[in-house]
């Protein structure tokens, strides 16, 4: 397994006006060990792994309730149909990755909030939202 090149700058970037957490069905161990692997660790507060809830919407819940943060300024991405439809339950506006799991008419045939195809991306969200948690 290889990140998508890019993405250290990105969630540099993002991390300075940001919280960002990982929402995964992965083990908190496994997350762990690929974020220090690869250099991302320093970016992220938090983990909800497998060990926390079952649930996605259940994990982004406990996230936005733990940290204060407003629903409608709460970003999920993910890289899989059932990423966006967990954003949806959960009330968030939903981020789909097209370098992940699923390619991009599979993600946009459940209409997510925003699509991206490169981690650059993500800052053109960020920055056209204002910042904020």
């Amino acid at each position: 397994m290889q990140p998508f090149p890019g993405l250290i700058p990105v969630l540099d970037a993002l991390q300075k006006n940001h919280f960002l957490a990982v929402v995964s069905s992965n083990g908190y161990r496994t997350i762990r060990a690929m974020l220090t692997r690869f250099g991302f660790d320093p970016y992220f507060r938090e983990i909800f792994g497998s060990d926390f809830h079952f649930s996605k919407k259940e994990k982004i819940d406990h996230a936005i309730e733990k940290y204060g943060v407003p629903r409608e300024k709460a970003f999920y991405i993910g890289d899989t149909v059932g990423d966006i439809l967990e954003a949806r339950a959960a009330g968030v506006r939903s981020v789909a990755v097209t370098w992940g799991w699923h390619d991009r008419g599979r993600l946009t045939s459940v209409h997510p909030d925003f699509v991206v195809d490169t981690p650059e991306g993500l800052l053109s969200i960020a920055s056209a939202d204002g910042g904020g948690p």
